[in-house]
């Protein structure tokens, strides 16, 4: 991601999206690591999917806090911010009011497509 997200120089204010975010690793990672992003959000069409996401995004501001507040020195010094966060629920091809003004929006997408299929 750091790889991928350096080659586009990412600016101050830019709006980075993961189509088809999962368990929104991509979408957690770039807020830590790009604070300074505008907003890192992501959209996935899979129900239990985006739930972990939400858990996962929970965790990690929790934690985030914890570090920032002095009660957690198991990590060094962090960013004082993170990106603003959104884990969606949608889907691409019909995308609702909400996900269009993001797509609108957004300088940076991501879109890795992994499918798993069975072998018979």
């Amino acid at each position: 991601l750091v790889t991928i997200l350096d080659a586009v120089g990412v600016q101050k204010r830019d709006e980075f999206l993961d189509i088809g975010s999962g368990h929104g690793m991509l979408v957690l990672a770039a807020a830590l690591l790009y604070p300074h992003l505008q907003a890192s959000r992501g959209v996935e069409i899979v129900p239990h999917l985006q739930e972990q996401a939400l858990i996962y995004q929970q965790q990690l501001e929790e934690h985030h806090h914890q570090i920032k507040s002095g009660s957690d020195s198991s990590i060094g010094t962090v960013s004082s911010n993170l990106a603003d966060i959104d884990l969606l629920l949608g889907n691409i091809y019909d995308p609702d009011p909400q996900l269009t003004s993001i797509l609108k929006r957004t300088t940076i997408a991501v879109c890795f497509a992994t499918t798993w299929s069975r072998l018979f």
